[in-house]
C-alpha cells in the first residue's frame, strides 16, 4: 500500500498551521493542563486531516484479483446455443483461487446472466435478450459497468462477428487502454441452405393508369426451387414456381395503377431448402398521383344521388353501403375525403371509425357528415369516434320551450340475461344501457327502471336526476335469476307514468325471452290514449320477436333487434334521442350566415330550409350557417391534419328540397367537399429517411425562412397494423431537424412531420418508410465477420481462443487501485470537532471521579478479604465440629448400665473447659456468619 497525493505542495501548510497552533496554545493557560493537552491533540489532528483532504489524499493498492467476464452471444445468427454455453462451463473450470467469472448474455441488447464471482455455478443460458440484432458495442459497455474497477479485467466474447448495431471496435481500443484484456472465441454460423429476398425496387411515384414495373433480387447459396408471391395491398396479384440458382436471381413484374394514394408491395419467396424463414419477405410503396378520390357511405342510392351525381362531375367517386365500408387503415388512405349520408354509427364498425381518426387526424384526410333521421345524436353518435371528428357534439342545452320526457325502463333480469359473449353477460350490458342513458336526459327529465323475471320490481323509482349517482348505483345492483312475465311490469310502468307531470312519457322493454302471448290489447289501447310510447329490444334469438314487433308498433315507438349484446347501451342512446324529440327540428326557417369563409366562395345567397338534427358547436369550430334558433347547420374545423365538416340537414331533400335543386347547389357542394380535401403539399421540403438496426431515422430538411428555427416539429410513425409512435425531431444544422422511430417491425410505414414555424403557421409533409427485415437476418450478405474477430483480438490486446483451457493462461498487468478516504476523514473531522468543544465547554471533573473509583476499589478489596477470611474461617469450624462429634462419641460409650441404675463415668475437670471453649468459639463462627448474610 503506498500513498499519494494530487496536490502535495500543499503539505506545507502544515508548517504555519504548527505555528498556528503554538500561538494558541498561550491563550490556553487559564484551561487545565489535561484539558489543554487535549485540545491541543485533538486541533493538530483536526487541521492534519484538513491538510490531507486540502492535498487529494489517496491510498494505492495492487489488486490480486482477475475477473473474467464471458460475453455471450445469443442472437438469432446463432444457431448452435449450447456451444458456447458448453465452452463457459469448461473453462470455469480451470480457473484460479484468485479469479472471480461472470457471464453477459446479449443479442439487440444485453441481460447480466451472472455476476463476477469466485464460485461461479452455470448450466446454461437463462436471461432473454432482443434475438433479432446483434449489438456487441453494447455488451461491452454492460462488461464494464459490472467489472470491478480495481481487479484484473479480462473479457472473452463469444460470438460469430456478425455485428449488425454499434461499433464494438472502438469500444475495444477504449477498454484496450483502460487495461482490459479482450479475448474473441468465434462461433462459426451454420447456414448450409440459405434463400433470402435481397432488394424489392418499386416507382416512389406514378401516375393513375400508368404501367411500371416491379423488380425482385433473391439471392440463394444452393440450387433450389420456389415460390413466388406479390401482394398489392393485401391482394395476392401474382404467384408463380420459379428456379432459384446459387447467386444472384433478378425477378420483374409489371403492374398498373388503378388506385389512387400509397399502394404498398409485399413479396414472399418459399424454397424448398432454406434455412431462415426471417428474410423470405419484403416490403415496398409507390405513390399514385390521381384526381381527387372520394369514398360516399350511404343507406341508399336514392338517399345520396343527387349530391353524387354533383361530386362525379370533377372527382372520382365510389358509393358503398355501411356493410361494404374497407376497415384496414392501408384501403382507406387511398381515399382524399369521405362522406357520411345519414348512416347510423351502429351500423359502422369500430375499426372502420378508429382507422377514419387516424386517416383524418395523421393523413389530412377530409370527412363531411350529412344530417337525418340516422345520424348525429339520434344515429348513435354519441360518445363515439365520430363524434370526437366531427365539429359539433351530440347533447344539446334543453330550450325553455322544450317538453320534459319521462322515461321508464323495463328490463328483463330472468337467469338466460347472465349468458353473453366473451365473458360480458347480456344482464351486465344492459345495466351498462340503462346507466348511459341516465347520461343523456337532461335535468329536467325523469327516469324510472323496473327490473322483471316472473315478478318484478322497481330498481328505481319514478323520479328526476337530482341524484344521478345515487340512480347509477341502483342500477348496478340488478342480477338475473328466475322466469319471463313481460304484462305485469309493462301495466305497472303505464300506470305510474299517468301520475308523471312530463310533456313526453317513453317506455323501453328489452327480453331475450318468451312470455305471456295475450292481454296487451287493453295495455296498447292505453297507451295510445294518453300519448305513450312503447320501443321494444329483441336480444338474442331466442326472444319472442313478433310480440316484440307488435307491442314496438301499438305502442308507436320502434323496434330493434340484436344478436350482437354489445350493441345493447348504443340501441338504448340512440332510442333515448329520439323518444325526445328534441333532435328532429321540422320547420321552414332561412340560414344564418355567421361570417365570411372560404368554403362560401363564390356564393352570394341561399335558400330556405325546412329542418335539421339539432346539434352544440364545440368550443373551437366554425359555424359557418345557422338556424333561426342558433343551432349549427354548416359547421367545420381543422382535426389533425384533417378537416370535417357537419352538416346537419339531409341531402335527400326532405328538408332541403329547395336547397338541392338551387342553382348554386353544385358550387356549393364542390366548396365544400374541395375544402376538406387534403391540399397538395408545400414546396421546399425534403424529407429523408434510413434505417438502424431495429430504429427508423427521418430527417427533414426546409429552406422556408419561416422554419428554419421552428418552434416544434413533430412526427407521428403508424405502422402496417394502424399503431401509432409519436416523437420530437431535435434540430441539427439550421433548417435540419431529425428524429428517431424505436423498435420498428418489417413492413411499410407512413410517416407525418409537422413543422410549427415562429409565425404561427405551420406545415405538414408525409412520406413513406420501409422498415425491411433485420439485419441479423441478412446471412447471405457481405458481412466479412472475420475480419471484425481478428480486429477485436487485435486492439483488444488478447487473442482468437480455440479452446476453454486457454482463457486463463495469459498473466494480466497489475491492477493498482485507489482507494480515497475522503468521506472517512470528513466523518473523523466532525468527530474531533465535536470532541474539541466538549473539552473546552463541557465542566469535567476528573478529580471526583477519581476519588470515587478508589473507594469503589476499596471497598471492593475489603468485601474480598472477608469473603475469603469467611470462606477460611468455615472450614476450621468444620473441623472443630467433627471434633466434638467424635469426643461425644466416646463418652456415650462410657455410659454403662446395671439393673435400674445407670452408672456414669465423670469427665474430668479438662475436658469441661475444652469443650467450653469449643462451643464458645462455634457460636462466635455462626454469629459473624449471620452478620455477613444480613
Amino acid at each position: 500500500m503506498a500513498l499519494q497525493f494530487e496536490n502535495p505542495w500543499l503539505l506545507l501548510l502544515l508548517l504555519p498551521t504548527a505555528a498556528f497552533m503554538y500561538y494558541t496554545t498561550k491563550n490556553m493557560i487559564r484551561l487545565a493542563r489535561w484539558r489543554r493537552i487535549s485540545v491541543i491533540f485533538l486541533r493538530s489532528l483536526g487541521f492534519f486531516i484538513i491538510i490531507l483532504l486540502l492535498s487529494g489524499f489517496t491510498l494505492q493498492q495492487v489488486s490480486g484479483i482477475t475477473t473474467t467476464l464471458f460475453l455471450v452471444d445469443s442472437s438469432d445468427s446463432i444457431k448452435d446455443k449450447e456451444q458456447a454455453a458448453a465452452f463457459v462451463r469448461e473453462a470455469i473450470k480451470n480457473m484460479g483461487r484468485n479469479h472471480e467469472v461472470g457471464i453477459i448474455n446479449f443479442g439487440g441488447n444485453s441481460a447480466i446472466e451472472l455476476l463476477p464471482d469466485r464460485s461461479p455455478f452455470f448450466e446454461n443460458i437463462q436471461t432473454k435478450i432482443n434475438p433479432a440484432l446483434t449489438n456487441l458495442e453494447n455488451a461491452l459497455l454492460t462488461a464494464q459497468s459490472v467489472m470491478p474497477w480495481n481487479h484484473q479485467k479480462r473479457v472473452v466474447i463469444l460470438s460469430d462477428g456478425r455485428e449488425n448495431v454499434g461499433n464494438a471496435l472502438n469500444q475495444v481500443k477504449q477498454m484496450n487502454l483502460k487495461g482490459y484484456e479482450v479475448n474473441i472465441y468465434p462461433i462459426s454460423p451454420d447456414f448450409q441452405a440459405e434463400v433470402q429476398i435481397q432488394e424489392l425496387k418499386v416507382p416512389e411515384s406514378v401516375h393513375m393508369n400508368e404501367q411500371f414495373e416491379i423488380s425482385v433480387n433473391i439471392i440463394s447459396n444452393v440450387d433450389t426451387e420456389a415460390i413466388l408471391q406479390l401482394y398489392s395491398d393485401r391482394t395476392l396479384t401474382v404467384q408463380k414456381k420459379v428456379a432459384l440458382n446459387k447467386g444472384s436471381n433478378q425477378f420483374a413484374f409489371t403492374d398498373s395503377a388503378v388506385n389512387g394514394g400509397m399502394v404498398t408491395y409485399r413479396v414472399e419467396v418459399m424454397a424448398d431448402l432454406d434455412t431462415v424463414s426471417q428474410n423470405n419477405s419484403l416490403s415496398s410503396y409507390t405513390f399514385v398521383k390521381d384526381v381527387p378520390k372520394i369514398m360516399m357511405v350511404a343507406e341508399s342510392e336514392d338517399s345520396c344521388r343527387v349530391l353524387a351525381e354533383i361530386l362525379k362531375e370533377d372527382m372520382r367517386l365510389t358509393v358503398v353501403n355501411p356493410m361494404q365500408v374497407p376497415v384496414e387503415l392501408s384501403e382507406l388512405l387511398k381515399y382524399d375525403a369521405f362522406i357520411l349520408v345519414n348512416v347510423s354509427a351502429d351500423n359502422l364498425s369500430n375499426k372502420f371509425l378508429d382507422n377514419l381518426e387516424i386517416a383524418v387526424s395523421h393523413q389530412g384526410k377530409g370527412l363531411l357528415v350529412t344530417g337525418g333521421d340516422n345520424s348525429y345524436g339520434p344515429g348513435g353518435y354519441y360518445k363515439t369516434t365520430l363524434e370526437k371528428i366531427l365539429p359539433v357534439n351530440m347533447d344539446i342545452k334543453p330550450k325553455e320551450e322544450d317538453p320534459n320526457l319521462a322515461l321508464i325502463l323495463v328490463i328483463d333480469k330472468s337467469g338466460s340475461m347472465s349468458g353473453g359473449d366473451f365473458g360480458i353477460s347480456k344482464m351486465e350490458l344492459a345495466k351498462e344501457a340503462a346507466i348511459r342513458s341516465t347520461e343523456v336526459l337532461d335535468q329536467d327529465d325523469m327516469i324510472g327502471v323496473i327490473a322483471f323475471d316472473d315478478a318484478y320490481k322497481w330498481v328505481v323509482e319514478p323520479q328526476k336526476l337530482d341524484n344521478l349517482q345515487d340512480i347509477q348505483d341502483a342500477i348496478g345492483t340488478i342480477r338475473p335469476g328466475g322466469g319471463t312475465q313481460i304484462l305485469p311490469p309493462l301495466e305497472v310502468a303505464y300506470e305510474s307514468m299517468l301520475a308523471l307531470d312530463a310533456g313526453l312519457k317513453h317506455i323501453i322493454l328489452l327480453t331475450d325471452g318468451q312470455a305471456e302471448k295475450e292481454g296487451y290489447e287493453p295495455l296498447i289501447d292505453n297507451l295510445r290514449e294518453k300519448g305513450i310510447t312503447l320501443s321494444t329490444v329483441a336480444v338474442g334469438r331466442s326472444a319472442d320477436t313478433l310480440l316484440m314487433k307488435a307491442l314496438a308498433y301499438g305502442g308507436r315507438g320502434r323496434y330493434y333487434e340484436t344478436d350482437e349484446f354489445t350493441d345493447i347501451p348504443k340501441i338504448f342512446a340512440k332510442e333515448v334521442f329520439l323518444a325526445g324529440k328534441k333532435y328532429l327540428i321540422n320547420r321552414t326557417f332561412t340560414p344564418r350566415l355567421t361570417g365570411s369563409f372560404e368554403i362560401l366562395k363564390g356564393i352570394d345567397a341561399v335558400p330556405n330550409l325546412d329542418g335539421y338534427v339539432t346539434t352544440t358547436p364545440k368550443q373551437t369550430a366554425n359555424v359557418v350557417f345557422a338556424s333561426d334558433e342558433d343551432d349549427p347547420i354548416l359547421a367545420c374545423w381543422q382535426y389533425g391534419l384533417g378537416r370535417s365538416v357537419a352538416w346537419t340537414p339531409d341531402v335527400q331533400g326532405i328538408w332541403t328540397y329547395d336547397w338541392m335543386n338551387w342553382s348554386g347547389s353544385s358550387k356549393f357542394w364542390k366548396n365544400v367537399v374541395s375544402w376538406i380535401i387534403q391540399q397538395n403539399m408545400s414546396k421546399g421540403y425534403t424529407i429523408e429517411t434510413s434505417i438502424e438496426g431495429q430504429d427508423g431515422i427521418i430527417t427533414v430538411k426546409t429552406e422556408d425562412d419561416a422554419f428554419m428555427t421552428a418552434s416544434e416539429v413533430t412526427g407521428t410513425l403508424i405502422g402496417p397494423d394502424g399503431t401509432k409512435q409519436e416523437i420530437k425531431l431535435l434540430p441539427g444544422a439550421p433548417g435540419e431537424y431529425t428524429g428517431t422511430f424505436r423498435n420498428l417491425l418489417s413492413g411499410v410505414y407512413i410517416a407525418d412531420i409537422i413543422l410549427s414555424g415562429n409565425d404561427g403557421r405551420s406545415e405538414h409533409i408525409s412520406t413513406g418508410l420501409i422498415m425491411p427485415y433485420s439485419p441479423e437476418y441478412d446471412i447471405l450478405s457481405n458481412n466479412d465477420s472475420n475480419t471484425l474477430i481478428q480486429k477485436i483480438a487485435y486492439e483488444g490486446g488478447g487473442r482468437i481462443l480455440e479452446d476453454p483451457s486457454q482463457v486463463f493462461e495469459s498473466e494480466l498487468p497489475p491492477v493498482t487501485g485507489k482507494t480515497d478516504p475522503f468521506y472517512a476523514l470528513i466523518i473523523v473531522l466532525l468527530v474531533l470537532f465535536m470532541l474539541d468543544i466538549a473539552f473546552r465547554r463541557l465542566n469535567f471533573r476528573f478529580e471526583m471521579w477519581r476519588k470515587k473509583l478508589e473507594s469503589v476499589q476499596a471497598l471492593s478489596k475489603t468485601a474480598v478479604g472477608r469473603f475469603v477470611h469467611i470462606v477460611r474461617t468455615s472450614e476450621k469450624g468444620l473441623k472443630l465440629k467433627n471434633k466434638i462429634k467424635q469426643i461425644d462419641d466416646n463418652k456415650n460409650i462410657n455410659n454403662i448400665k446395671s439393673g435400674s441404675e445407670t452408672i456414669k463415668h465423670k469427665p474430668k475437670s479438662e475436658t469441661s473447659e475444652n469443650k467450653i471453649n469449643v462451643d464458645s468459639h462455634i457460636s462466635q463462627l455462626l454469629d459473624k456468619k449471620r452478620k455477613w448474610k444480613k
